[in-house]
């Protein structure tokens, strides 16, 4: 009884996660005119710069994993703040 009243005002965990995921929607829907305009050729290149910015990413994450003690712990169990640190 309680579960279902406290459905109807915060929503299952499925809406919750949903109404969280809003915001990134919107910013990829934004950028979907930018793409639009872009010729075949631009979006190749396009396509190509952002594998090359991800496989730096990669590197860099498994560096500072790396470099970092093994007593080292990210903050928020998350490793962002410490490739934050380590570029």
């Amino acid at each position: 009884m309680i579960g279902k009243i406290a459905k109807v005002f915060f929503g299952s965990a499925n809406d919750r996660f949903i109404k969280k995921q809003y915001k990134t929607i919107n910013k990829i829907n934004a950028l979907e005119p930018q793409i639009e305009k872009l010729s075949d050729e631009e979006l190749k290149g396009k396509t190509e710069n952002l594998k090359s910015a991800s496989m730096t990413a990669k590197r860099l994450t498994n560096c500072c994993r790396k470099l970092l003690p093994l007593s080292a712990k990210p903050r928020n169990g998350r490793w962002d703040n410490v490739i934050t640190m380590c570029s």
